[in-house]
């Protein structure tokens, strides 16, 4: 009789697992999923599951994280391009060499179709970074450059239907010149990330209140983060929560500032964080 009551209760914790199991795994994969990776001359890639604190390479794990990442942040660094003129005549083709670099390292077999229908929230990004300023791309490429290299990036991953899932990543750029285009960027992209010295142009010219301007330049669809200060405030916080409720992309990049954006969003929205990226 004992024997029997052991068992039944043995059964039922089992069930009663089971079910919490279940319901967990659930809203788990409701959460966004974040994996930044970045790639350049010198690729590395790393992987950092949410369970544990040192990183391991990707390699060993990138079987299981294919199953679990929602969205995946490609950033190809232009810092060493290849024949890079000054004007961005082979940007495109940069951006191609090492994205496909890159996805036939991190991917094997895979084709872009083949993910991007298992992943459509895949976003392409690319950087022009301190380099490309310094050798006056920034100052010379015009609008009509920017585009073909941009549309050439969605086209090789196959977002050209998914305009509100690009995110468009300036890095170090700290030519005044970039924000009178950041009301075109915004009209093509849904997402606009800025390094610090972007938005430190405003306070070197003493304009402190030049940060809400840049709030009015580039819509109520974009928005641009400074650092994780500029996180706690209440605009981009309302603007981030529905952006999540919305199941969009929603991703911060800077090596500096990274691991604060991901505590904060961790901690205010759960999000779970399976990498980062190792710039």
């Amino acid at each position: 009789m004992k024997l029997k009551l052991i068992i039944s209760v043995l059964i039922f914790l089992i069930l009663v697992s089971a079910i919490f199991i279940f319901f967990q795994q659930t809203q788990q994969s409701k959460l966004p999923v974040y994996w930044e990776v970045w790639s350049g001359q010198d690729f590395r890639g790393y992987v950092v599951p949410s369970i544990h604190v040192s990183r391991y390479s990707y390699k060993n794990h990138i079987a299981e994280l294919i199953k679990n990442v929602d969205i995946i942040a490609l950033e190809v660094d232009l810092k060493e391009p290849n024949n890079l003129t000054a004007e961005g005549q082979n940007i495109e083709l940069t951006l191609s060499e090492n994205s496909t670099t890159f996805f036939k390292t991190l991917f094997g077999n895979q084709t872009w179709e083949t993910l991007r229908t298992k992943k459509p929230g895949i976003i392409f990004s690319y950087v022009l970074n301190r380099f490309a300023a310094e050798h006056g791309m920034i100052n010379k490429m015009d609008l009509d450059a920017m585009k073909i290299a941009t549309e050439n990036g969605k086209q090789l991953v196959g977002l050209e239907k998914l305009e509100s899932q690009i995110i468009f990543i300036v890095n170090d750029t700290y030519q005044s010149e970039w924000l009178n285009r950041l009301e075109w960027i915004s009209q093509n992209y849904f997402w606009l990330i800025t390094e610090l010295d972007l938005l430190d142009i405003f306070y070197k010219k003493g304009d402190p209140e030049g940060f809400k301007e840049l709030y009015k330049l580039i819509g109520e669809n974009s928005t641009v983060v400074k650092d994780e200060q500029t996180l706690r405030d209440p605009v981009l916080q309302k603007r981030s929560k529905e952006i999540l409720k919305e199941n969009k992309a929603l991703v911060m990049v800077g090596a500096v500032h990274v691991q604060g954006v991901l505590d904060f969003l961790k901690t205010d929205f759960n999000l779970k964080e399976v990498g980062s990226s190792n710039t």
